[in-house]
């Protein structure tokens, strides 16, 4: 068989390697463009196809020997890249904690802790209600503080009578407990019960 006829025909290992391939087989720049290139799943079919059907044509396949430690570096960079991506895109190391969460977090059941009564908070959408014994009572949300340097956060609420009642905690503690205060009165340990 002529040189000319073997170097023609499709590369299964082209195919799947892709840049991999390429690296491993000499052509580094090549290999690691195309690596970059299909760290997506939809621009790695096209460029694993191209490695399948010019690879036969273009690697000196069998007349040096493979670089493993390229072609595992060609291999890694679309899943760094990739992980690098979605991690960026998910907000990063942290994710702020939001007023939207705060009223997710809190509306539901607690049961105050000193006298045993239930009480309730719906802040999932306005207008916001506290409900006591099944009766809901209408809030006006005043101020959202996010956090604090201890990482609390709390959210003062207005009454229809004027008056103003505090709900904080530490969102990222295990525990479900919340604090409420009310000027004048003792600041109660609200324990969570259930979602409304």
């Amino acid at each position: 068989m002529s040189e000319v006829e073997q170097k023609k025909g499709f590369s299964w290992l082209g195919l799947l390697f892709g840049g991999a391939y390429y690296a491993g087989y000499g052509k580094v720049a090549k290999g690691l463009i195309m690596a970059v290139i299909s760290f997506i799943p939809l621009t790695a079919i096209p460029v694993n196809i191209y490695a399948a059907i010019k690879a036969k044509k273009q690697l000196p396949v069998g007349n040096q020997p493979f670089n493993w430690g390229m072609a595992i570096l060609a291999f890694c960079i679309p899943a760094v890249l990739g992980a690098g991506i979605l991690f960026l895109a998910q907000g990063g190391m942290a994710r702020a904690y939001t007023e939207a969460d705060f009223r997710s977090d809190a509306s539901g059941y607690w049961r105050v802790q000193s006298s045993g009564e239930q009480v309730g908070f719906d802040l999932r959408q306005r207008p916001y209600a506290s409900i006591v014994n099944g009766s809901r009572y209408p809030l006006e949300m005043v101020r959202f503080i996010p956090k604090d340097e201890d990482g609390y956060c709390s959210m003062v609420l207005a009454l229809t009578t004027g008056d103003l009642l505090s709900l904080g905690f530490v969102p990222e503690s295990d525990s479900k407990t919340m604090s409420l205060s009310r000027v004048g009165a003792p600041v109660e340990i609200l324990l969570f019960m259930r979602k409304l």
